[in-house]
């Protein structure tokens, strides 16, 4: 069972093994089934043959020579294999991948998994007397790796929040926050807990927030997310790759379409006013628990190991 494979393990080496043995592959963002971007975004050659790539020159793309073309038709091959089985963690992955043409059968959905018990909804008055945050405020959360990491979108998010600015929001920042990002943050409050390492510190800095705000531009399914809906935190955000799938409208948060920033606007200014960020709180943690536990992840893939031996089992009696 592999996990990705950007710039780590080789394709053929999977069809090496496949000659042996069967070979579950998860595949977390689209580089499984293109000529190497982890997101197309709106380039659609990887549909039919990828070549002069527009992200060229970023990772993972970016030897001297352009060999996405190449890249490609090794997957094609690799996907002919039938003893290569597919999982991904959302619909919008799996169709994705099945839209390039490459693969025989849709990849199984079987949902990333977050530890609830590690992740939990905490006491925000404590949390905030805590780390020294506000108690009678608008918390937002804004997350990345790098506040301006131009795919999760923060700009578009931070455009919302300063047309909010008469209802006096006040922001968490988790991530790294650089010279340059700091100065769109002008004139909003905001607490910096900058790169949090471990779990417990996560934990209190996604459950001391009313509202986790996320704007990617493209995703399959967010850690992120799961872990602040187990951490009693619903998220407003943009409907994009497979975050529909785990945000219910109205009940675990609040979705508009990408770029829509009056949407956003709109979204944050009624769940502050009628306060429902507090009933979309508690529906959160029980998605959370149902859907996404460890417990329930590890259910999903014994039984899908099961059919795979099943089935292999099934064969080998009939060629016999």
């Amino acid at each position: 069972h592999f996990h990705d494979l950007s710039s780590a393990i080789s394709p053929l080496t999977l069809m090496y093994l496949a000659r042996k043995v069967p070979i579950v592959w998860t595949i977390h963002d689209c580089s499984a089934f293109t000529g190497g971007c982890l997101y197309p975004m709106d380039c659609e050659k990887f549909k039919t043959n990828c070549f002069n790539c527009p992200q060229a020159g970023v990772w993972p793309i970016d030897s001297k020579i352009d060999l996405v073309f190449f890249s490609r038709w090794i997957k094609k091959q690799l996907h002919k294999n039938k003893n290569i089985h597919l999982i991904t963690p959302s619909q919008w992955m799996a169709d994705t991948a099945y839209s390039s043409n490459m693969l025989r059968v849709k990849p199984t959905v079987i949902p990333n998994g977050v530890d609830t018990n590690m992740y939990k909804a905490l006491n925000k008055n404590e949390l905030r007397k805590k780390l020294n945050i506000p108690k009678d405020r608008f918390v937002i959360l804004l997350s990345a790796g790098h506040i301006l990491d131009e795919r999760k979108g923060t700009k578009y998010a931070i455009e919302a929040i300063i047309r909010i600015k008469d209802i006096n929001p006040y922001l968490i920042l988790v991530g790294l926050v650089d010279k340059k990002a700091k100065e769109l943050f002008d004139g909003i409050d905001y607490y910096e807990a900058g790169y949090l390492s471990t779990d417990k510190d996560l934990n209190e800095h996604y459950a001391v927030a009313d509202i986790f705000l996320f704007c990617s531009l493209a995703d399959n399914q967010p850690l992120s997310i799961l872990e602040t809906m187990a951490s009693g935190t619903p998220i407003v955000g943009f409907k994009t790759g497979g975050i529909p799938e785990m945000v219910e409208q109205d009940r675990t948060g609040l979705l508009v379409n990408q770029y829509d920033i009056n949407g956003l606007e709109k979204a944050l200014r009624n769940s502050y006013n009628s306060k429902s960020y507090k009933k979309w709180s508690k529906n959160a943690r029980m998605k959370a628990e149902k859907e996404y536990s460890y417990k329930q992840l590890l259910n999903n893939h014994v039984e899908y190991y099961t059919n795979i031996i099943n089935n292999n089992l099934k064969k080998d009696q009939n060629e016999f």
